[in-house]
C-alpha cells in the first residue's frame, strides 16, 4: 500500500520470484514512478447534482457517470439525482438549479450546468478546495409518529458572509417502478 502525501513522490517497485521461478534477467525487475496525487482537502465532501427526469432518453448516460463517482469517490462525493418533470421530481429544488438541458451536471454549484461526462476536471479541482466549514450530520427516525429529525453541526474553518445556506438533502437509492 502507499500513503499519499501533495506533491512529487516516487514510488518503487520491485517484481520478482514470479510463480516460484527463476528470473533471467534481474535487470528488469524493479521500475521507478513519479506520482503527483490529488490530495482532498480536509473535510472536504464534493456534491454533485445531474439534472435528469424519467422523460429524457439521454439521462441514463449521467446516471452511469454519477454511479462511477459514487463507486470510485465514495468517501468525498455526495451525488443527487435532481429530477425534472416527472414523478420524483422535487419541484422547489429542480427550480433552484436552472438547468438549461438534460442531463447536466453541477459540481459544488460552482459555475453553470455541464455535460456529465466532463465533471471529472471540476471534481477534483473543488475536491482540493477547503471547505468553508467542517459539518457533521445526524438524524432519527421515529418509527411511531413517522418524523425524522435531522441536526447539523457547523465548524466554520474560515470567516463566511451572508450567502451561505445550509441543505439538508435526503436520497434513495435503488428506486424501481411497482
Amino acid at each position: 500500500s502507499l500513503t499519499l502525501v501533495a506533491g512529487t513522490n516516487t514510488a518503487l517497485a520491485t517484481i520478482s520470484n514470479v510463480n516460484g521461478g527463476t528470473d533471467d534477467v534481474a535487470a528488469d525487475n524493479t521500475s521507478q514512478l513519479i506520482i503527483n496525487p490529488v490530495v482532498p482537502a480536509l473535510g472536504k465532501m464534493v456534491v454533485g447534482e445531474e439534472g435528469t427526469g424519467t422523460w429524457c432518453q439521454w439521462c441514463p448516460r449521467g446516471a452511469v457517470f454519477m454511479d462511477q463517482y459514487e463507486n470510485n469517490f465514495s468517501d468525498f462525493w455526495a451525488g443527487v439525482a435532481v429530477h425534472n418533470g416527472d414523478p420524483m421530481v422535487v419541484t422547489l429544488y429542480d427550480q433552484g438549479m436552472n438547468f438549461s438541458g438534460y442531463p447536466s451536471a453541477k459540481v459544488d454549484r460552482v459555475g453553470a450546468g455541464i455535460d456529465p461526462s466532463a465533471m471529472q476536471g471540476s471534481f477534483f479541482n473543488r475536491l482540493q478546495t477547503p471547505p468553508t466549514a467542517f459539518v457533521e450530520v445526524g438524524a432519527t427516525y421515529d418509527t411511531a409518529t413517522r418524523v425524522l429529525y435531522v441536526s447539523g453541526k457547523f465548524d466554520f474553518q474560515a470567516a463566511a458572509n451572508s450567502g451561505y445556506k445550509a441543505a439538508f438533502v435526503l436520497t434513495e437509492d435503488g428506486v424501481t417502478g411497482g
